[in-house]
């Protein structure tokens, strides 16, 4: 039996339908100024329809859409004649740039293309550059699905950009960008520039030789971006560099400049919670999310233990020394200025509120280490005043460089619960006569350490016959010290 269903996708390029199951069915998808496309899956040549819902995806794509351009000059149609005409992908689109002939008009170059749709910088410029400047136009087509699209330009004299540029590596050795210079080898990938004219930008290949020379452009501000990826060192680390420079074109004029590129800070750390350290002073609730119980002193019940455990530091940055100040602090909390968090000092053999650490890839001059013990402390309030909360107190050990790059991580310390009340200013005595309402009341005070739920009961067999009691409130939620009336 042949069924034939036409459907149409929602917003999200979804459809469904119901059809006979134990088939094979030819999928279509069409649409305009898209390719049709049939699906297919290994060595099946429609979709496969079984005894169970089956979803899966068709791609399609763009298909070629035709644009047309006019170029016009303000003040000699000379310069149009066999201009240079390239097409460029807007930055961030993979494609290829499209290098374009075109055709004088009397006195206008006319071109056309046929290209995917989206967004493309059209450059135009003259064939026959003058020592200083040269006719160009610069402008952006908008290519849309269904219609294409079409630009027009006009040419006035511009300038030229000889750009040339520099990165040092970590042992201070400076070389230029291409291909071609000593330190090209460090470089992952070849490097290109993203240029921006008025909003719009392109990307161009960087040169083996590290330089653009004659580059035109119409008068106006024009910026080159830049990035790459090295691998230096004798731990074969990657480091980034990124650069930029601005710059002014005059007509007629050529300007100078040097895109310096400059290493990002890499300050990276890996910080590991060491469960053995934590010792007999604390109890460890989970090893992964670093949560601890604080313990009662077993010498004074009115005091905890105070709990200290290590962190591991690794580092893994590609700087070759890095100072971290080490610091703690105490979560905000009803409690917390009662806390202290403090951190070894090997120096000075005591617990201060920072220290300094040094890590670092290290060179032939520097020595720096890899790897450190972070030993912090923890002094908990006295049993009486320290608060028990749901969520624990949160310590914050936070390492961070002059520079700003800062690893922070945290545990969390829970003080154990103790549960207890008191009841004060309770009515012992009411006077009633009959018909009459009386009230009668007592307050009731949290003497435990944390949050608790009080639920109020009125026992029933009290109540004598004809008598008739309303209890106002049955349950009710208390912090720590709060008092019910």
């Amino acid at each position: 039996m042949d069924v034939t269903i036409d459907m149409v996708i929602d917003s999200e390029g979804v459809w469904c339908a119901f059809v006979p199951i134990r088939d094979v069915y030819n999928v279509t998808v069409a649409k305009e100024g898209f390719e049709t496309v049939y699906y297919t899956k290994e060595n099946e040549s429609g979709f496969a329809v079984y005894d169970s819902p089956d979803s899966r995806d068709i791609e399609v794509t763009a298909g070629s859409v035709e644009v047309f351009g006019y170029v016009t000059d303000q003040l000699d149609a000379q310069r149009l004649v066999d201009a240079d005409i390239v097409l460029y992908p807007v930055a961030g689109v993979e494609r290829d740039p499209i290098g374009l002939d075109g055709a004088m008009n009397g006195t206008t170059l006319e071109w056309s293309a046929s290209i995917q749709p989206g967004e493309w910088v059209v450059v135009v410029r003259e064939a026959n550059l003058g020592a200083n400047g040269a006719g160009v136009a610069i402008g952006l087509l908008e290519a849309t699905v269904s219609n294409g699209g079409n630009i027009s330009l006009v040419m006035a004299l511009g300038g030229y950009v000889d750009l040339s540029t520099a990165w040092a590596d970590i042992e201070q050795n400076e070389h230029h960008a291409g291909a071609d210079a000593d330190g090209a080898s460090m470089i992952q990938d070849v490097v290109q520039l993203e240029v921006t004219f008025e909003d719009m930008t392109w990307v161009l290949p960087l040169p083996s030789s590290g330089e653009l020379t004659k580059l035109l452009f119409p008068e106006g501000t024009i910026a080159f971006d830049s990035e790459f990826t090295t691998v230096q060192h004798e731990r074969q680390l990657e480091m980034e560099y990124f650069g930029g420079q601005t710059t002014s074109v005059a007509a007629d004029s050529t300007i100078g400049a040097t895109l310096n590129y400059n290493r990002r800070v890499n300050s990276n750390l890996y910080v590991t919670f060491d469960e053995a350290s934590v010792g007999s002073d604390a109890t460890v609730l989970d090893v992964e999310d670093v949560e601890l119980e604080a313990m009662v002193s077993s010498g004074n019940e009115s005091v905890f233990n105070t709990i200290t455990f290590d962190y591991t530091v690794n580092y893994n940055g590609t700087e070759i020394v890095d100072v971290f100040t080490v610091s703690g602090e105490l979560g905000l909390a009803q409690d917390s200025e009662d806390w202290t968090v403090q951190i070894w000092n090997s120096s000075s053999n005591s617990y201060e509120d920072s220290v300094e650490i040094a890590l670092g890839i290290g060179d032939n001059e520097t020595d720096a280490a890899l790897a450190a013990t972070v030993t912090v402390q923890v002094t908990l309030p006295d049993v009486a005043d320290a608060w028990s909360l749901e969520n624990g107190h949160r310590v914050t050990v936070r390492m961070e460089t002059d520079l700003g790059e800062a690893t922070q991580t945290s545990a969390k310390i829970f003080v154990p619960q103790t549960y207890a009340f008191s009841i004060s200013d309770a009515t012992d005595e009411l006077g009633m006569s009959a018909l009459v309402e009386r009230r009668f009341s007592f307050d009731i005070t949290n003497d435990g350490n944390g949050q608790d739920t009080f639920t109020i009961e009125l026992l029933e067999s009290g109540v004598l016959e004809g008598w008739f009691i309303i209890l106002m409130t049955s349950t009710l939620m208390l912090s720590k010290g709060e008092i019910w009336i």
